[in-house]
């Protein structure tokens, strides 16, 4: 048995948005490629069995596999893979997942014959493979690509578990698909979820053994646990992928004025943030130095850089000025939406008092998560606080999915910030890549964008020593495929 921390809107995955989406579907559905699940940083063959690029970079030809049975017994082939992908980039459907991934990057897709599928890319691109890996962008039969309500209620993909019950807001399970294009996998029988909303009931749950797996809470609460399990127990620290950060509507007053969202940049101590509602185990900046390396601002500059600068005293007087210069000298009252999920209550819990020392004055609207998840997706704040996805383990992806055409921000980049991240996914010369990426993450950390990173926090995964394999599968829905139980 294992966790969603929530339930699922519905069951399309092509139309939502929750990371729990990806967890409850990540064994169903499949994409053409896939990240493998010891090392997310390797590609592998999926529902295509291999591709290539044109000599310009701007064509890629996938061939894809043969007899591969979706699970109503239905055969897959090429038309469900262009339906899949154009489903995807349609505007109409507005996809926040697949669309972000593909709509960017892809002009169309061509079916040269029913296993041979050509994509045809705006520019070159070095990051489009690592953005059709992702699970978001998976393919369905063209008859539930072509039917919304069934979309919403059914589960019909190629992997290699098949839904067998979903009992909303309870329960989901899965089953071995015994016609499975693999025959090695999944190790497996079947995987079931339990909807557990309450972190501390999760733990218990986890503790009495009828969760495998699940997160530790802080350090000393997973000492705690493990203690009490005896050293089975086993614990993985995982970089954080949903990291807390401010969104400021410019489309509201007050922070309709740049200088206003500045001030909360600078008012906000990052560092505060990471120790007392992320267990100390944290990273700073809008790229993770430890997922992405050189790619990410080195932490030297970033504690040089105001915002990040400790003590806070010169931010909270540069702050108070700049509210001074736009009008509110005394500071202001808002409300301060968060939804009920991932940590945020407890990282709002931290910032709201941040913000009195200027005068800031927040009132907490603490809203269940799937109902806050709509609320923040259809901009309906002034101020929220709301963990911005990272998509996969390229570093342009990661900025471009979480504060370039992430449906949380209403803020939108500006034509020149936009050419820089076009221009570094067109990068091949890593050099070039990481200068046009500080740039990008430079422009962020200037304060008046409205989209104000908090921290990277990281989850304290564990399980019990039984579970086998990669049961961490890290930047996505995990497939559970090669995992398997020693009991």
């Amino acid at each position: 048995m294992h966790r969603l921390a929530f339930d699922l809107p519905n069951l399309d995955i092509h139309a939502q948005l929750a990371a729990q989406v990806s967890t409850g579907l990540g064994g169903i559905y499949e994409s053409l490629i896939a990240q493998d699940e010891e090392n997310p940083q390797v590609l592998i063959p999926s529902l295509a069995e291999s591709w290539k690029f044109s000599q310009d970079g701007k064509i890629l030809t996938f061939v894809l596999r043969k007899n591969v049975k979706f699970h109503d017994g239905s055969s897959f082939d090429g038309a469900d893979a262009k339906a899949s992908l154009d489903h995807a980039l349609d505007p109409k459907v507005a996809s926040p997942r697949a669309g972000s991934l593909t709509r960017p990057f892809i002009e169309k897709t061509e079916l040269v014959d029913p296993y041979t599928l050509v994509v045809h890319l705006k520019s070159p691109n070095v990051a489009v493979l690592q953005a059709l890996a992702s699970r978001w962008v998976a393919i369905l039969p063209v008859e539930l690509i072509e039917d919304q309500a069934k979309r919403e209620q059914n589960a019909i993909g190629t992997g290699p578990f098949i839904l067998k019950s979903y009992q909303k807001n309870v329960s989901m399970e899965w089953v071995k698909n015994t016609q499975y294009w693999n025959p090695q996998l999944p190790y497996l029988d079947g995987v079931k979820f339990a909807v557990i909303r309450d972190e501390s009931a999760a733990q218990a749950a986890l503790a009495s053994g009828t969760l495998m797996s699940g997160g530790g809470g802080d350090p000393e609460n997973a000492k705690v646990l493990r203690a009490a399990a005896r050293g089975r127990l086993v614990q993985k620290i995982v970089p954080g992928q949903y990291p807390p950060s401010i969104l400021l509507n410019p489309d509201r007053p007050p922070f309709d004025n740049p200088k206003v969202r500045k001030a909360i940049f600078l008012a906000v101590n990052r560092q505060d943030v990471g120790a007392r509602s992320r267990g100390n185990i944290y990273e700073l900046g809008y790229l993770h130095a430890g997922i992405y390396g050189e790619y990410a601002i080195p932490l030297e500059e970033l504690l040089k850089t105001p915002g990040y600068r400790q003590p806070k005293d010169q931010d909270i007087l540069e702050a108070k000025a700049l509210l001074k210069e736009a009008g509110f000298p005394t500071g202001f009252n808002l409300k301060v939406l968060v939804r009920n999920a991932a940590g945020l209550p407890e990282d709002s819990q931290v910032v709201v008092p941040q913000l009195e020392k200027i005068g800031v004055v927040g009132e907490l609207e603490i809203v269940e998560a799937t109902a806050g998840l709509a609320r923040v997706q259809s901009h309906d704040y002034a101020m929220a606080i709301q963990g911005l996805s990272q998509l996969t383990t390229d570093p342009g992806l990661s900025m471009q999915g979480a504060f370039f055409t992430n449906a949380f921000a209403a803020w939108k980049s500006p034509p020149e910030i936009q050419s820089l991240l076009d221009q570094q996914f067109a990068a091949t010369d890593p050099v070039k890549r990481r200068e046009l990426l500080h740039q990008i993450q430079r422009y962020f950390l200037q304060g008046e964008t409205g989209i104000i990173h908090l921290v990277w926090g990281s989850t304290i995964g564990l399980h019990w020593d039984y579970v086998k394999g990669p049961i961490d599968a890290g930047f996505q829905g995990n497939p559970y495929s090669r995992v398997w139980l020693d009991r």
